[in-house]
């Protein structure tokens, strides 16, 4: 989210987003060959398909910093446009990939462009595919992310709106338990009061999922 004049008007900054996404294509597809598995099967099996998990955190204080409605008509159209352009940016950077790297094992180019979900992309993004092949079977994964938020400074977690603008946590010390306050991301920050889960109808929360 990037700062629009000094009226504290906020908007998405789609560009940025863009180019970041081939940078953390890369980054996972060689976390899979430097892991380390414990077993010889799983190694097997994460090579074949090559898969990664690029999804997001922090939509419900994004939201709430850029003045939209949580579930909203608007913000709905919002997301789509959020979620299309990381699944065709992430998929068109695995394929470039494959260009130097080579396709995961398990590709087979005529089965993987007439799957249900590929055949949806644009005709630009399946020439691509189709010419260049994929590194990675599978890109997308909308996970919870509710422990990575805390370490980011508190940010709202996965694509749900924040639980309380302020919660207390146990956390463990060096010194022993202590029982700490921690405070929304945006609350804290900006002094600005999202909408909660408790706020939302079921609609809401449905049509965002």
């Amino acid at each position: 989210v990037q700062r629009v004049g000094s009226n504290l008007k906020y908007r998405f900054d789609f560009a940025k987003f863009t180019q970041d996404i081939p940078i953390v294509v890369n980054a996972m597809d060689n976390v899979i060959q430097r892991t380390i598995y414990p077993l010889a099967e799983q190694r097997k099996e994460a090579e074949l398909k090559r898969r990664m998990g690029l999804g997001i955190t922090g939509l419900g204080n994004s939201l709430t910093l850029m003045d939209m409605e949580y579930g909203s008509p608007s913000t709905i159209r919002f997301l789509r446009k959020l979620m299309r352009v990381l699944t065709y940016t992430s998929y068109a950077a695995s394929s470039d990939r494959a260009i130097k790297h080579g396709t995961f094992p398990l590709y087979d180019g005529e089965k993987y462009l007439n799957s249900k979900f590929i055949s949806r992309f644009p005709d630009s993004l399946k020439d691509k595919i189709k010419q260049q092949g994929m590194r990675n079977s599978h890109l997308i994964s909308i996970a919870p992310t509710g422990t990575i938020s805390f370490c980011a400074d508190n940010i709202s977690s996965g694509l749900e709106p924040i639980f309380a603008h302020e919660v207390n946590r146990t956390v463990n010390t060096e010194i022993g338990s202590i029982n700490v306050l921690l405070k929304d991301n945006i609350y804290n920050t900006y002094g600005k009061r999202g909408e909660t889960t408790d706020d939302l109808t079921t609609d809401a929360h449905l049509n965002t999922q």
